[in-house]
């Protein structure tokens, strides 16, 4: 993640991400000022990145009408995306800049989001982030002071002990849910109300 958050913004990020200093563009401050306050809502996951995928978000913003989420993320065709609709979601996948997704997040109330660049551009920012994991990621990968982290655990032969081993060409989940290549199963177990009732507790 910061591989490509240094590649895409043209940054040198430091490995201790939190004590980076990011100043957004005056022209992207002014352009997603109309969006401040929301809640950053990324729940696109390119292929290669498949089990970090959560298919609840329709029902978490559904949870949370007191709540406006923009809804950021790419338009790739490789991406795994689905429709998140509702009166308090704005849709801006696909039609941002990275420089106006930072801006984005220093004006934000807070993020939601599996683990991604986003959540270490809202490290950098000090905004609470509310970071729906599973059992793909080790403990360690975000271990923000303003990031609550939800986990679930693997019961399958790919689990060691710390993270699962799953991979959707390599070694498809063995409790993945739905249609084509399905979701992670320690995604799937993550209930919508769970994730919903961390964002009021995490993001006031």
């Amino acid at each position: 993640n910061l591989r490509w958050f240094n590649q895409k913004t043209g940054l040198n990020a430091p490995m201790r991400f939190p004590e980076a200093s990011l100043i957004p563009q005056a022209s992207a401050l002014e352009s997603m000022r109309p969006y401040r306050g929301c809640v950053v809502l990324n729940a696109n996951c390119q292929r290669r990145s498949w089990s970090k995928f959560y298919p609840h978000w329709r029902k978490v913003v559904s949870l949370l009408p007191d709540y406006n989420f923009v809804l950021m993320g790419g338009g790739m065709p490789i991406d795994v995306s689905y429709s998140v609709e509702g009166s308090n979601v704005t849709n801006l996948r696909g039609n941002t800049t990275v420089s106006e997704l930072i801006a984005l997040v220093s004006l934000s109330r807070g993020v939601l989001s599996p683990p991604s660049g986003v959540c270490h551009i809202a490290g950098a920012f000090h905004k609470p982030c509310v970071s729906v994991i599973g059992a793909r990621e080790a403990k360690r990968m975000i271990a923000y002071p303003e990031t609550l982290s939800i986990y679930s655990h693997c019961t399958f032969s790919y689990w060691d002990g710390a993270n699962c081993g799953c991979d959707v060409l390599s070694k498809p989940c063995e409790g993945k849910q739905g249609n084509g290549f399905g979701f992670p199963g320690c995604m799937c177990a993550i209930a919508p109300e769970t994730v919903a009732a961390a964002v009021r507790r995490h993001i006031k």
